[in-house]
This record gives structure tokens, sequence and C-alpha cells, in this order.
């Protein structure tokens, strides 16, 4: 299991009522989480390099168009296939390396609106078309109240049927956890905050009171603007951050070099 991360921000009193729903892929982190559990089931043997290019491409598309009901179905599908016979403790354990990839993944403003919610005493929840072992090892690896992801059966012995359970965590889905985690905690709809970066998911958003656009699509940015929802945009920021890293570390490593060329034994 992987281990709870401490955020290190003062908690006030509970906030009864009020929570803060999060998609994950392009909103909480940049890319797609499920492309990272793909390359490690694909370093375990559960699949080929076909299904890993397929995998490859779809994320590409993803990245470039957003989301889309086709390419989804498509994609869970053959995850399905994939996922077959295998154990649901074999894919805890490659979840628990994962989710730590994805926390370096994690957008550093979204890091601090995380913060925000949780120092008001908000519950903060994580909703995700990933199976649902990634959302809530995640949602436990950085200290949030939970996550939600896709429910894939299971056997009598633990290993994954080829269907799934209540359907897909995806567009309208999303709203029907959310009215659920609602309903067993007595949230405020009106209160609540929702964040993401898909059209796909304008039935959470339009349900609570604070929505957000996250590093949104065309779609979900135009209907952002004529409904006066703030929008923000991370993705220029992050590519910047990436491209300077690299760049910081050899030069980094060139100083060390020309100190050890100049004092060095």
């Amino acid at each position: 299991m992987a281990k709870k991360q401490n955020t290190g921000a003062a908690v006030k009193k509970p906030s009864r009522g009020v929570a803060a729903f999060f998609d994950l892929d392009q909103t909480v982190i940049s890319g797609a989480s499920s492309w990272r559990l793909t390359q490690e089931l694909y370093k375990r043997g559960f699949f080929g390099f076909s299904d890993l290019f397929f995998a490859a491409r779809q994320v590409f598309a993803y990245l470039l168009l957003g989301e889309g009901k086709k390419r989804v179905d498509k994609i869970t599908e053959r995850a399905l296939n994939v996922m077959a016979g295998h154990s649901e403790e074999e894919v805890r354990e490659i979840c628990a390396l994962v989710v730590q990839d994805l926390e370096t993944m994690l957008f550093p403003q979204m890091r601090k609106i995380l913060l925000r919610h949780r120092a008001e005493g908000h519950d903060i929840w994580i909703i995700s078309a990933a199976p649902k072992e990634l959302p809530t090892m995640f949602a436990e690896y950085i200290g949030v109240t939970g996550g939600v992801g896709t429910n894939i059966k299971v056997d009598d012995n633990g290993f994954y049927l080829p269907e799934l359970e209540g359907g897909l965590m995806h567009g309208a889905g999303k709203k029907v956890a959310m009215e659920a985690l609602a309903k067993r905690h007595g949230y405020v709809l009106s209160r609540c905050y929702g964040y993401s970066d898909s059209v796909n998911d304008l039935p959470l958003l339009t349900s609570v009171g604070h929505p957000c656009a996250i590093n949104p699509d065309f779609k979900l940015r135009y209907w952002a603007r004529q409904h006066g929802w703030p929008v923000l945009d991370f993705r220029f920021l992050w590519q910047v951050r990436n491209f300077l890293r690299p760049r910081k570390r050899s030069q980094a490593r060139e100083a060390q070099r020309r100190y050890l060329q100049k004092f060095g034994d």
C-alpha cells in the first residue's frame, strides 16, 4: 500500500455539507493516469505491444482532442479484456507504484487548490473513469478524503471478469456517484465545488454551486465563458517547467564537472 502523504496544511473543523469533487486526468494531474497504469501492466506481461500501441494512440488523441464517447467505449472494451483473469491483489500492487508517479504529475497550482479546500475543512473527492483502485489509492496517497472510479467485476476468488459493475465512471456516471456521496455524507451540492477539464463532465459541474473549468477542452471552455464560470489553465506553465527542468539538471551537472576539474583530487 502506498504511503499517505502529509500535505502540511492546517485543517479547520470540517465544514459540514461542503465537498470538492475533482476529475483526475488533465485536471489534478498532467496527462492520463490510465497511460501510466497501462505502462506498468505492459511491463508485468498483462498484454502485448499491439495493445500498448493502441493505448498510446488513444492517449495521444485524448490529449489532442479531448475525451470522446466512442474513444472511451473502445478503450473500455479493450481494457476489460486485458484485465480479465488477473487478480485484484496483483493490480493493487501495481497501482501502489503508479500513484507515486502520479503525485509527481500533480499540477503545482492544483496542489494549492487542494490545500485550500483541505484548510477550509472541505471533504475532497477524486472521481475518475480509471479503474477504482487508481483514484482510491491516489486519494489516500495525497491525503484527501477518497476516490471513486470504474468498478470491474471480480469472481469469488478475487479475479477480474471482463465486465463492469455499475457502469463506466464517465459523464453522467460521475454525477450519479457524486449524488450518492452527497446523500451518504450530507453534502449540500449548491455549496459544493466541481473541477474538470472535459465537457463530458457537465452533468457533474452543473450540479454543484461552484463549478470550475481546469485546462478545459474547447467545448467546456466555451460553456464556462458563456456561464461565467472560472477558467484556469495550467498547461503552458507546466510545459515551461518541464522544458526548463532538464536544462537545469544539465547545467548543474556541468557546474559539478567544472568544479571537480578545478578542485577535485
